[in-house]
């Protein structure tokens, strides 16, 4: 009967609506956990990486970055206080060598100037040439004097890497990388004015009068270890 046809359809009809409602109310209590959830991880990281107890944190993600128990970064820039030491005790060494007027720069570990010094009677293109010397060093993480030898050794490759450069490459010794006691790099420093060996000695001098370690520091494991490459022993030629 037609009566009894239009009942069973708004029935069914009822019934379909009813179970869609069902269906969007378990939808939005299985969303609303989820963003529950979601906002409790978020929560606990946030906390973590701000000195809280929780999961997440900067010691365990990147370990070497944490000094000790103390919570420490443990990779850091050089400090102008130490970049002045550095200069400072090249600048005792050449006097102690009886070396003419010299130049001493401190570059960080990106190769941006951190300090620079020039002695009285030094010549016009002091800073340029001891920035390159320096740059050069970081460049290829070794002294300025194996930067030199790479050059003989490999002109186009040298020719091709001065064209990247976002700074000077001056290829003569008188570079040295600054390396802290675990052999991380932390800048370079570069010494012009007298012959070659005098620019390296003093300039290892003033690595090691500003509490820092250069490349001869090492021994053969270590240098093995850290990919440091020796210069053959410095000696004062005159």
């Amino acid at each position: 009967m037609p009566g009894v046809a239009s009942k069973e359809k708004a029935g069914s009809a009822a019934a379909a609506v009813a179970d869609a409602s069902a269906a969007i109310d378990s939808a939005t209590i299985d969303m609303a956990a989820k963003r529950a959830s979601f906002s409790a991880r978020n929560s606990n990281a946030r906390r973590s990486l701000t000195g809280g107890p929780l999961h997440l944190s900067i010691g365990n993600v990147y370990p070497r970055l944490q000094s000790g128990n103390t919570g420490e970064l443990g990779m850091r820039a050089i400090t102008l206080k130490e970049a002045n030491a550095v200069i400072e005790g090249t600048f005792a060494s050449a006097a102690e060598r009886k070396a003419y007027a010299l130049a001493a720069i401190v570059l960080d570990a990106g190769g941006r100037v951190k300090a620079f010094q020039k002695q009285d009677g030094a010549s016009l293109m002091r800073f340029e040439i001891a920035y390159g010397k320096a740059f050069g060093a970081l460049a290829l993480n070794r002294s300025s004097r194996q930067v030199l030898a790479k050059a003989k050794e490999k002109p186009a490759f040298m020719q091709s890497l001065g064209e990247l450069a976002d700074g000077p490459l001056f290829l003569e010794a008188g570079g040295q990388l600054i390396r802290d006691a675990t052999g991380e790099i932390v800048g370079a420093v570069g010494v012009t004015g007298d012959v070659n060996e005098v620019d390296d000695l003093c300039a290892i001098d003033g690595i090691h009068s500003g509490g820092f370690r250069a490349d001869a520091d090492f021994d053969a494991e270590a240098a093995k270890r850290l990919n440091i490459k020796r210069d053959p022993p410095l000696k004062d030629p005159r």
